[in-house]
């Protein structure tokens, strides 16, 4: 039987945050806004406000990820997806 290889290479996996958890991050932003714009016009937005949101806010989510703490702390599942640049509650990751 033949053994995969990790689908994360070496060196990311020695990142405090993998490119992974950066999407987990950035899903998880998405249903929370999709669920935010489903209460304001009582629908389901559906899978084009995904579309439409990578679109329009999937580079500033970049750029505030590379510019944030959350990358490198322990909470980053918790509360990541905030991205936020200063945290009272950062724990730097190991």
């Amino acid at each position: 039987m033949k053994k995969l290889s990790h689908p994360i290479s070496k060196n990311e996996r020695s990142q405090p945050l993998s490119m992974s958890n950066f999407m987990k991050l950035q899903i998880k932003k998405i249903e929370i806004d999709k669920w935010c714009e489903g209460c304001r016009i009582k629908a389901d937005p559906g899978q084009e406000y995904v579309i439409q949101w990578i679109e329009n806010h999937g580079h500033w989510f970049r750029n505030a990820y590379n510019n944030s703490c959350c990358k490198d702390c322990i909470h980053w599942s918790q509360c990541g997806f905030k991205v936020l640049d200063q945290c009272e509650h950062f724990v730097k990751a190991s």
